[in-house]
């Protein structure tokens, strides 16, 4: 059974850690073949559908169909043309990360279910911000709130790629992410286009160690890409030891993160209250119930190779079926 691996996302940890567990599991029938496309970019989409439409109008009954399965890793608000799929694109498609569509959660690193102790040095009553600068005119999109309130508040001190990029830039940025993401014309992408286009805030650069940076602060602003999705930046700031202002869904899997943070709903105005309220807690009194928390609570769940065994198991079946399909279908390729 041979074993594709496709897309963007398609050289990380969690792919190549997929495909290996794949091959293992999958030592049956050599002429299947199995794409894995780990998020699928508009133009690897186009190229898919036409290898798909050729396929589907070959005489050679005996090509058998290859499994197609779309992995999706990013939200909407980063690559969203793989959530206007049409109905034969993929033969299954899988969402990591999601509040409500998936039973898998984000791939955490092991590193991010560790709880740090800083020992050497006081931590700074000030909120740490580690994000990328990014645009996106999808309705549900964070990053331009990340943006104003960084301009706004100067507590903030804001480390990640490309906050110093210039005008030119951002326009040749904006310029592919609308034509690849607006259907037609709306105030609310034009909204986010001119936030996009104002100044950035300062930054204090990139960083090497995320965890190192985080143990430097007593408090994280962690705002999420999109208001659907939960990545891996709550468990982060969790376990560097801050208390996290947090915007983005509910961990459903993980009810007791809510005693642990601090909400806020996606306004400045919410912001500002949040972070009032996080300056009130006791921060070495939340501390102790961050470590029994981490002591008492089992977290393998969200271990990545805890999700890419869920993953696998499901692909496995679904894959074994689709063989016995094609073993008894001749004219595959057509249907």
């Amino acid at each position: 059974m041979k074993i594709v691996r496709l897309g963007p996302s398609s050289e990380s940890q969690f792919a190549r850690h997929l495909v290996a567990t794949l091959r293992k599991r999958l030592r049956g029938p050599a002429h299947l073949e199995v794409r894995l496309f780990f998020d699928v970019l508009p133009w690897q989409l186009v190229t898919h559908r036409l290898k798909r439409l050729v396929r589907r109008f070959r005489l050679r009954k005996s090509v058998s169909h290859p499994m197609n399965v779309l992995i999706r890793l990013e939200p909407e608000v980063v690559v969203p043309s793989q959530y206007r799929l049409h109905q034969h694109d993929f033969d299954y498609v899988f969402d990591v990360g999601f509040r409500n569509s998936s039973p898998f959660p984000w791939p955490q690193d092991p590193e991010s279910l560790r709880l740090r102790e800083r020992t050497l040095g006081l931590r700074l009553n000030q909120v740490c911000m580690i994000s990328a600068n990014k645009f996106s005119p999808v309705e549900q999109e964070l990053y331009s709130l990340r943006k104003l309130f960084a301009l706004k508040d100067s507590r903030i001190h804001l480390y990640g790629r490309g906050w110093d990029v210039g005008f030119s830039r951002k326009l040749l940025t904006a310029v592919k992410s609308l034509a690849f993401a607006v259907r037609r014309p709306s105030l609310s992408a034009a909204r986010k286009l001119i936030i996009w286009l104002r100044r950035n805030p300062e930054s204090k650069g990139e960083v090497i160690d995320k965890f190192e940076t985080y143990q430097k602060y007593k408090y994280a602003l962690i705002i999420e890409n999109d208001s659907t999705y939960v990545s891996e930046k709550l468990f982060d700031a969790l376990a560097a030891g801050c208390l996290p202002i947090y915007v983005g869904p509910v961990v459903i899997s993980e009810q007791w993160i809510e005693s642990l943070i601090v909400r806020s709903n996606a306004t400045l105005k919410g912001l500002d209250t949040a972070l009032e309220l996080a300056f009130s807690w006791d921060y070495d009194d939340w501390l102790l119930q961050l470590k029994t928390a981490f002591v008492s609570k089992n977290l393998e769940a969200h271990h990545f190779k805890r999700v890419v065994s869920a993953i696998s198991e499901h692909i496995s079946e679904l894959a074994l079926a689709h063989n016995d399909e094609e073993a008894f279908s001749p004219k595959a390729p057509g249907r």
